[in-house]
Order: C-alpha cells, then structure tokens, then sequence
C-alpha cells in the first residue's frame, strides 16, 4: 500500500500498522466493494489521505470507529498529519 512508517511507542508502531492494515482493507470492502464508492475515489478518499497519517496513535485510536466517522477523521485528522515543512 506505500503507506509511510509510523511514529509512537515501541508498543505502538507495530499495533498502529496492523491496525492501519485492517481499518484500510475493512474501509475497502466497505465502500467499494460494496460499490459505495470507485476505485479510483476509494485512492482518492482514503489510501491517499491515510498516506498523510504517520501517528499509530490515530490508528489506535481509531479502531472501533464506524466508516463514516473515519473518512471524516482521514479528511480532518488534526496533529496526526506528517510535518513535511519546517514552520519557520
């Protein structure tokens, strides 16, 4: 999936990629194998937002939650983007 490495705690990282693993293949069977959503929106709407997320912690976090809250979440993830730039 090219999904970037994880940042947290060393209890953290592994949990956090597994569970990105699962969320992801769960959110693909979801919507578009249930043909909620293309394919090609599926890239657009979820892998490649999910690529901004480098924090287990998000994942973690994000276990339980239903697929509508979640592509929220990936829309709007808060801090748990990846810091690219430096602010000053």
């Amino acid at each position: 999936m090219n999904m970037p490495l994880l940042q947290g705690s060393e209890k953290q990282i592994p949990c956090g990629t597994s569970l990105r693993y699962d969320a992801l293949q769960l959110l693909h069977e979801e919507l578009v194998q249930s043909e909620r959503m293309a394919e090609d929106e599926y890239d657009e709407k979820v892998t490649t937002l999910a690529r901004r997320i480098n924090r287990a912690e998000f994942w973690i976090e994000h276990q339980e939650s239903s697929v509508d809250d979640f592509l929220l979440d990936l829309a709007d993830p808060g801090d748990q983007n990846i810091g690219t730039e430096n602010p000053f």
